[in-house]
């Protein structure tokens, strides 16, 4: 893909996702042309800004990465809490996209039953759907959204992805999943750093893990005409607690608390 491909490809998936952090659009161009010099992608960055009617929505100041979004972003005050679950939403994308992965962002919102996903990943004819989860919903909408997804799973190959803010999180979607039988591919990821290079590592890994499924499934399943089949459910199905890719941030924080918990017994 030469530079202008890149930057028709880079100016597009701004439009659907509406807004990025710099280095998430480094991430999505280093896909495309490699890795450069920091200061080669703030020239091209700046190039493409010019040449397209996109805009800074927060330039860096030393302390906050610049955010670039599209015009109709222009004029609201962007707050990451505001803009938190976008900019999480955009990240992840990415990662798929680098994954091989063709991303459709979500056109239409919904609650409950009528919920539409964040986004859906594509790889050949077997799409997982993505949800991102910052924060905590009510049991009862949880509930509504695995409902839909496993009826539909009875009749559609495809796939969930849930990456979540916390461990907490996880464990709680988790147990209200495991009371009833889940037949389809589902995975439940947790990133939980606040550093972005980090949760670029852990939402990479993540996609791994989903990627390494799917591409099991459909090579065992190549020669086969029984599309409501699903690929095995693995170590990372509800029912058999799902593994979490911490944080170093976390794995520390467990460590010590360990220690303490070994050190009173010891007492």
């Amino acid at each position: 893909m030469n530079k202008q491909q890149a930057k028709l490809q880079a100016v597009e998936f701004i439009h659907t996702m509406r807004v990025i952090r710099r280095s998430t659009l480094i991430r999505l161009l280093e896909y495309y042309l490699g890795e450069k010099k920091d200061a080669t992608w703030s020239v091209y960055i700046h190039r493409l800004i010019q040449e397209s009617d996109l805009v800074y929505l927060r330039k860096n100041n030393g302390q906050e990465e610049s955010i670039i979004g599209t015009e109709d972003k222009q004029g609201i005050p962007l707050l990451e809490v505001q803009a938190g679950h976008e900019l999480r939403v955009t990240e992840v994308a990415v990662e798929f996209i680098r994954a091989g992965f063709t991303w459709v962002p979500a056109l239409a919102t919904g609650k409950g039953a009528s919920k539409i996903s964040d986004g859906v990943a594509w790889m050949g004819e077997y799409r997982i759907e993505v949800e991102i989860e910052l924060s905590a919903k009510k049991q009862s909408r949880w509930k509504g959204i695995i409902d839909r997804y496993r009826n539909q799973q009875k009749t559609s190959p495809f796939g969930v992805c849930y990456i979540f803010g916390n461990d907490g999180l996880r464990r709680s979607f988790r147990n209200l999943m495991a009371a009833e039988k889940t037949t389809g591919y589902w995975y439940l990821g947790v990133t939980d750093s606040d550093q972005v290079e980090e949760r670029q590592k852990t939402d990479a890994a993540i996609v791994a893990e989903v990627k390494s499924a799917l591409l099991g499934f459909t090579s065992e399943n190549s020669h086969s005409s029984t599309v409501e089949k699903q690929p095995d459910l693995g170590f990372n199905s509800p029912e058999f607690a799902p593994q979490p890719i911490y944080s170093q941030a976390e794995l520390a924080r467990q460590k010590l608390a360990q220690y303490r918990e070994e050190k009173g017994k010891n007492k």
